[in-house]
């Protein structure tokens, strides 16, 4: 299924109302039982197993693993769905969101790994790497390894090559 600009919408409004197609049918995640599998986390936020996996391991959404199985109470789901819709602050201007980065990344260092820059954005490593490779993201490159300035990255978090993707993926930083 290809997600257009139209149906990204729908789904949205989806996720506000608590409600999960599945077919024709819309099932509320009241519905859903008191523990959630990834299946149904799936559903609920429209987002892929990999990356409720990675929300997961991060922490993002309250989880635990039953043997090798993660599993969600219903109640953080609703109240991680609700954080998700409505942030607590998005800056809408370019000098106050580079004052918003350089506060949410004031704990890291100066000169930054590529898995540091990961945790820093909330994104994969595959993410990461190509943007150093293809120069969206300065860096220097020492023998095999990228080396970032903090400065680099909150330059590139203000772009709108950054911010056009926490718009199609709400879970990027």
């Amino acid at each position: 299924m290809i997600l257009t600009k139209k149906s990204r919408n729908v789904r949205l409004m989806d996720i506000k109302s608590k409600a999960v197609t599945n077919g024709n049918k819309i099932k509320m995640v009241s519905d859903f039982p008191d523990m959630i599998g990834i299946k149904h986390i799936c559903q609920a936020l429209g987002l892929c197993s990999r990356t409720v996996y990675l929300l997961l391991k991060n922490k993002k959404i309250p989880g635990f693993m039953i043997g090798r199985v993660w599993m969600v109470r219903k109640e953080d789901l609703k109240i991680y769905m609700d954080s998700y819709i409505e942030p607590e602050h998005t800056p809408e201007i370019e000098g106050d969101l580079h004052d918003y980065y350089e506060d949410e990344f004031a704990d890291y260092p100066d000169i930054l790994f590529t898995d540091q820059i990961e945790k820093m954005l909330n994104v994969s490593n595959n993410y990461v790497v190509k943007r150093l490779k293809d120069g969206r993201i300065k860096s220097f490159l020492f023998g095999r390894n990228y080396r970032t300035p903090k400065q680099f990255v909150i330059d590139y978090a203000v772009t709108e090559d950054h911010q056009s993707d926490r718009r199609r993926f709400p879970h990027i930083k």
